[in-house]
């Protein structure tokens, strides 16, 4: 652990800081702005004269800054040079539809605890998932989304994002600063602004051409972007649209690493399924195929028929309610699901980032079902390049026939094996590993 002192919410750097930001408040809202621009007018009367128009430009300007396509107000440093930082690194993954920025981050910091263990790793995030962090000893703030408040509205919610995150900055004092998020709040981006000695980094991946919604200011608040690979190639274009210095192609950055595995049998002796069973992992998520009712059922009385048993994977932001009367299927929550690698024969899953690169990585055959409504990421892309690798088999359209045919294939033990020995070739190496090198050395 570091061997610099906690320090306070209210001690002399905190209270510092916390006037710094007030200041800033009070200099960049619109009030003081036009109270200023008034008063120039009257001291300098040959201004007087423009001040109809001067006004109409300010309003435009402060419009723009407000909904992100122009840059705030720049402020002075928050803290001084002589403020000692901790060994300490804190992460802030945002809460998505799934557990990709907060599975990013977890991976991250196993990382970074595997190669200095005398680091302080802190989470501060809206994903309510914290057990999994507490289980490897690393501590958590947690901050409820805003849709988590009835009739919050955002000013609020980021007033108590900036406050409780510039708070854990005081205590904690960080020498590293990861978020990991397409948006990032305008709360967040107060409480890291300006902070002298304190690396800052935005880990974030790429999205669909015409889908960045992320404030044109926020770039400056961080000293580099990182971008996590995938099997899509990044859209250059769009990276070059990014107004910042310094973007970081790294590796695919996933919630486990080879060297965080179970050993082999482990999850099978925990769930009682036999050592010499085929077991196949099941990560759809809901949907709907022509006339099959649910994707899922439809996958799992396929395994059942050809003798597998079937694990699935359940969502810890909204578990299942259904339950199911035939022994051999398991439901598991369980955080990462793919550190159980060794006890899994294949898997049966959507075209979403962490679940197809896991599987290359990992080196686990997998039948792939993408789902063409996502806006932001493109899954059909991602399973079609899986497949030119040769461990992964792309069920292009849900539909019946071609899903049988899929499980035939995925249940050949023969088929896996050509599969798997496809995947030794083509395997990339660790984004959290390389990442985390990176941040404590550089």
């Amino acid at each position: 652990m570091s061997d610099v002192e906690y320090g306070s919410p209210k001690g002399e750097h905190a209270e510092e800081d916390r006037r710094i930001r007030q200041l800033s408040s009070i200099k960049g809202s619109l009030s003081f702005r036009l109270g200023n621009l008034i008063v120039t007018s009257f001291l300098r009367p040959w201004k007087a004269i423009l001040l109809p128009f001067t006004i109409l430009i300010l309003l435009f300007r402060f419009g723009q800054e407000r909904i992100g396509i122009r840059k705030s107000l720049e402020i002075e440093e928050l803290t001084s040079s002589s403020d000692r930082k901790r060994n300490c690194a804190v992460f802030f993954p945002t809460n998505g539809v799934g557990m990709g920025h907060y599975a990013r981050m977890y991976a991250l910091a196993m990382a970074m605890k595997r190669k200095d263990s005398r680091m302080e790793i802190v989470f501060f995030t809206t994903n309510y998932v914290l057990h999994p962090l507490y289980a490897e000893g690393i501590s958590a703030y947690h901050l409820p989304n805003r849709q988590k408040f009835e009739n919050m509205d955002a000013r609020t919610w980021n007033s108590q994002c900036e406050e409780m995150l510039a708070n854990v900055f005081s205590v904690h004092k960080p020498s590293i600063f990861v978020f990991d998020g397409a948006y990032p709040y305008r709360g967040m981006l107060n409480a890291i602004k300006g902070r002298v000695g304190v690396k800052r980094v935005w880990v974030r991946r790429v999205n669909r051409r015409g889908k960045d919604s992320a404030p044109v200011d926020s770039y400056s608040h961080f000293d580099r972007v990182v971008v996590p690979g995938d099997l899509i190639d990044p859209d250059m274009e769009e990276l070059a649209k990014w107004p910042v210095e310094e973007i970081n192609l790294i590796s695919p950055l996933l919630s486990v690493s080879r060297a965080d595995l179970y050993p082999k049998g482990v999850l099978r002796s925990k769930l009682g399924v036999p050592l010499d069973a085929t077991v196949c992992l099941v990560s759809l998520g809901a949907g709907e195929i022509n006339d099959i009712r649910n994707l899922r059922e439809f996958v799992l009385d396929g395994l059942l028929e050809r003798g597998v048993y079937p694990i699935i994977a359940d969502s810890m932001l909204k578990p299942m309610k259904k339950s199911y009367n035939d022994d051999r299927i398991r439901v598991v929550q369980s955080f990462p699901i793919m550190r159980n690698r060794n006890c899994l024969d294949f898997a049966i899953i959507a075209g979403g980032y962490n679940s197809v690169n896991e599987c290359l990585l990992l080196r686990l055959p997998s039948v792939i079902i993408p789902n063409n409504q996502t806006s932001r990421d493109d899954q059909p892309g991602r399973a079609s390049r899986a497949a030119e690798k040769g461990g992964s088999i792309v069920v292009e359209r849900a539909d019946k026939e071609i899903i049988d045919l899929a499980l035939d294939r995925i249940c050949d033990s023969e088929v896996r094996s050509e599969m798997a020995q496809r995947l030794i070739s083509g395997a990339f190496d660790d984004g959290a590993e390389s990442l985390a090198e990176s941040l404590i050395s550089g």
